[in-house]
């Protein structure tokens, strides 16, 4: 059972391997000379100079920055925080596996999950309602989630 509890680490990474990628900027030059005129159409006058200085550098096929900059739900911090809850998480797991005190692992997930809702609120809302938005990440998620924490409670008669 403390293999399984461990496992958890490797299963982690997964998710938050992800959540970077949704985040990590890919350029495709047709999407994001698309987005890049969206923008400028939708930005202040003031604001257009910068925006069509990098629509041109896209055009002319030269590195330009990412359109989509600042409109991502989180940041590259915000998953290391999220990372480090899970780790944080893990290690009560198999704390609590080892006391023999398998009736605080619902607290134990209720607690996790607060911990990740809070840490991203600011962020448009729930983490784990941006990863159930469609993306990727979500199966990830549901992986992790997966595992029989709660068999614990069932295993420790045997």
């Amino acid at each position: 059972m403390m293999e399984q509890l461990e496992q958890y680490r490797e299963k982690k990474q997964p998710l938050l391997d992800d959540m970077l990628r949704f985040i990590t900027f890919q350029p495709n030059r047709e999407q994001d000379i698309m987005s890049m005129m969206q923008n400028y159409l939708n930005a202040e006058p003031t604001d257009r100079p910068k925006i069509l200085e990098s629509l041109m550098q896209c055009v002319r096929d030269e590195d330009y920055p990412d359109p989509h900059l600042g409109s991502y739900p989180y940041t590259e911090a915000d998953v290391v925080e999220c990372g480090r809850i899970l780790d944080s998480y893990i290690d009560r797991l198999i704390a609590c596996r080892e006391a023999g005190s398998t009736e605080k692992i619902p607290r134990c997930m209720e607690q996790v999950t607060k911990e990740i809702n809070i840490s991203f609120m600011k962020k448009q809302g729930s983490i784990l309602s941006i990863l159930g938005g469609g993306r990727n990440c979500a199966p990830s998620l549901r992986e992790l989630r997966k595992q029989p924490v709660w068999s614990l409670r069932s295993s420790r008669a045997t």
